[in-house]
């Protein structure tokens, strides 16, 4: 089996957890950011989540919490039958965790990664 991009985001389902203040995986200078990333996986199952106050070194900062529960969430839906691969129950979109309370749906699509808009999100 040969290496496709194309599998990304469909066989292949993809989670992105990232700090809001990792100038490492959003290095300017390289003209690289997470968000372009995640744009650029051409399937539908992927999810990202930019997590406020973190940055490069999440795993061992105070917002890992967030980055256990949103992978333990992820793995443990692989399970599922109809949905595997979905945290919350969603299986492609972009979010935003606050420094308290839940994730919230954020827009990406329009380019603009620094400051993204607020999409309300519907209860389950």
């Amino acid at each position: 089996m040969t290496a496709d991009r194309t599998n990304l985001g469909e066989e292949v389902p993809v989670l992105i957890v990232y700090g809001e203040k990792d100038m490492t995986a959003n290095y300017t200078p390289l003209n690289f950011s997470v968000p372009e990333l995640y744009r650029s996986i051409q399937g539908r199952r992927k999810l990202m989540y930019r997590v406020n106050g973190a940055g490069h070194l999440v795993v061992w900062e105070r917002q890992r919490r967030w980055l256990h529960t949103l992978s333990r969430k992820w793995l443990r839906s692989a399970r599922h039958p109809n949905r595997p691969y979905n945290v919350d129950g969603n299986t492609t979109g972009t979010f935003v965790v606050p420094w308290e309370g839940d994730p919230v749906e954020m827009d990406y699509t329009s380019g603009r990664t620094e400051q993204p808009v607020a999409v309300p999100v519907e209860p389950m």
